[in-house]
């Protein structure tokens, strides 16, 4: 399911053609709402090619760079691309972003996942998508309430450990949004890198020269005011006090004067200049999102969101956490990108009574909840002003990673600390029957001192996906590592009801082979660590095995099994 919230009347809604998601179901949009332009009399289409085999498991720095380097050729070269043509060349995502003839787009075959893929020899495993736009959420203007920066402090237990002498030093938060005003005295000597990724042709491109990118000092500057806010929010420190006040900020600049971007694509930009800066970020804060929403996981859908998913994975391998907006359109279980994706912590938005707030978007892939209802903050030119919002929760969450993390001398990660909060905070339920919990960052700190490590078998294994093939079935799944020690085997196990057919691996995915054709058959997977072996996960449904002609892998699959 795909729909629409109206964007501001400065920016045009590019929505366009949804591929297949993981649910094989084929979502569509309008041939009306590309985003393209006339390049020497030709119409064009702005699109992301990503390839879905490249292995980075085994890859790391400048083999990694080089790997990316390569593909990237190969996509240059099959798709004949002039560099004039190139709006972004990722530094560590198999992927590029580019226009390419309308005609030459449409004519793209699809496979039966609904991916367009490029009939190029050596690029088989290449799929191909036109790219979208959005915004920062807006303020909202929301009954249900009333806030403030040191109510929400006290809310979610920073202000109980600003009490015990902790402040977030020594921690860094980057801010993707539409930069900070770096001549507010809340942010004075803390502000320590800045960039700017703000592609525009139909307006001008954004960035503080003028230009569609910048880096450097004065790059980041903010010329609308909702990354000045956001950015208070995570660690003011002067006459608004932040979540991690003493924490030192990265300012990427992406959204332009009317709180807008052109294409996601330089938000994927934005975060993997981030990853190739190599900054020791805990946190990434992006209180943004695309016009456009979805339901469930919406990680390979299209290949620009499986480029964002990976930029994603790759600060998460630094040990960053990106912190996300759930946005603002009272949407019940949809939600736009990157909120859909599964790899980020989802923010939606309460008042200071715990009450979900009425525009904050409600669906099973919220993770958390924060205060975002009249939250006081840094305001542009110097000062403050209240705003309302998933924006305005979202940074009590990514600075709060960063406080508890100094409260526990980095003695844990940004991930480990995100599953302590969730596991230990109150949980908000809202009107549409989902819930979160609210984060609390006193609970998990209290936890994650006095509590010994785990010693116990992880957890059954969850998120079991399926697809079949001539006498196989192939099994993808998320491991829960909430055992006393790594998991170091997966075992899948099929039944017909009378016989067993066992494979194992080390990770996910796996393939159970010497299947009958024709023949029904359920599955579960168990993980094995040093203490024991896990229950079963739950069965999946009926699966039957077919020979399938000429059909290749799901793109899920084959993209799990290289990373």
């Amino acid at each position: 399911m795909i729909s629409y919230r109206h964007p501001p009347l400065a920016t045009v809604c590019l929505i366009i053609l949804i591929l297949s998601c993981v649910l094989s179901t084929t979502l569509s949009a309008n041939e009306s709402d590309w985003r393209t332009r006339q390049i020497v009399d030709t119409d064009m289409v702005l699109v992301t090619a990503i390839a879905t085999t490249v292995d980075f498991n085994s890859s790391r720095g400048q083999e990694k760079s080089s790997l990316v380097a390569k593909t990237q050729q190969t996509l240059k070269a099959g798709f004949a691309l002039d560099d004039a043509l190139i709006v972004h060349q990722y530094t560590a995502i198999p992927a590029l972003t580019f226009w390419i003839p309308v005609t030459a787009f449409r004519n793209l075959p699809m496979d039966r996942y609904g991916n367009r893929r490029s009939p190029v020899s050596g690029l088989t495993d290449v799929i191909v998508s036109a790219e979208v736009s959005g915004a920062g959420t807006q303020e909202e203007n929301d009954q249900s309430g009333a806030g403030g920066l040191s109510d929400s402090r006290s809310i979610v237990g920073a202000q109980a450990l600003h009490t015990l002498g902790f402040t977030g030093d020594g921690q860094r938060i980057a801010v993707i949004d539409s930069g900070i005003d770096t001549d507010h005295p809340d942010f004075a000597g803390r502000i320590i890198a800045e960039a700017c990724f703000c592609y525009n042709p139909a307006q001008g491109d954004c960035c503080p020269n003028g230009d569609a990118t910048q880096s450097g000092v004065g790059s980041a500057e903010d010329d609308h005011g909702h990354g000045t806010h956001v950015a208070g929010i995570c660690a003011a420190n002067g006459t608004n006090i932040g979540v991690a006040p003493e924490a030192e900020i990265v300012a990427v600049k992406t959204i332009d004067s009317d709180n807008s971007f052109y294409s996601f694509s330089d938000q994927t930009a934005a975060l993997d200049w981030l990853y190739s800066q190599n900054l020791d970020l805990t946190s990434v804060n992006m209180s943004l999102g695309t016009f456009a929403s979805f339901v469930g996981d919406c990680d390979q859908s299209e290949s620009w969101m499986l480029a964002a998913y990976q930029a994603v994975e790759n600060l998460r391998s630094q040990g960053t956490e990106v912190v996300v907006a759930a946005m603002n359109d009272s949407k019940v279980d949809e939600l736009p990108v990157p909120a859909c994706l599964s790899n980020t912590q989802t923010i939606g938005a309460t008042n200071d009574n715990d009450v979900a707030a009425s525009f904050s978007n409600s669906s099973p892939n919220v993770d958390f909840f924060a205060p975002g209802v009249s939250i006081l903050s840094s305001s542009l030119g110097g000062g403050s002003i209240a705003l309302s919002g998933t924006s305005m929760a979202t940074p009590h969450m990514a600075g709060g990673i960063a406080l508890v993390r100094q409260a526990l001398s980095d003695e844990a990660t940004a991930q480990e600390i995100a599953e302590t909060i969730a596991a230990t905070s109150p949980i908000v339920a809202d009107t549409n029957g989902n819930s979160a919990p609210r984060m609390d960052l006193y609970l998990a700190y209290d936890e994650m001192v006095i509590s010994p490590p785990p010693s116990a078998p992880p957890s059954a294994p969850t998120n079991v996906r399926f697809d079949y093939g001539d006498g196989e079935i192939y099994l993808s799944f998320q491991i829960n590592e909430d055992g006393g020690s790594p998991v170091t085997l997966v075992t899948a196990t099929c039944t017909d009801g009378i016989n067993e057919f066992v494979a194992t691996n080390s990770s996910s995915p796996i393939t159970v082979s010497g299947l009958l054709n024709g023949t029904s058959y359920t599955c579960a997977v168990t993980a094995t660590n040093s203490l024991g072996t896990s229950p079963a996960s739950a069965a999946t449904d009926s699966i039957t095995p077919e020979e399938q002609v000429g059909v290749g892998l799901p793109i899920w699959l084959l993209y799990e099994a290289t990373q």
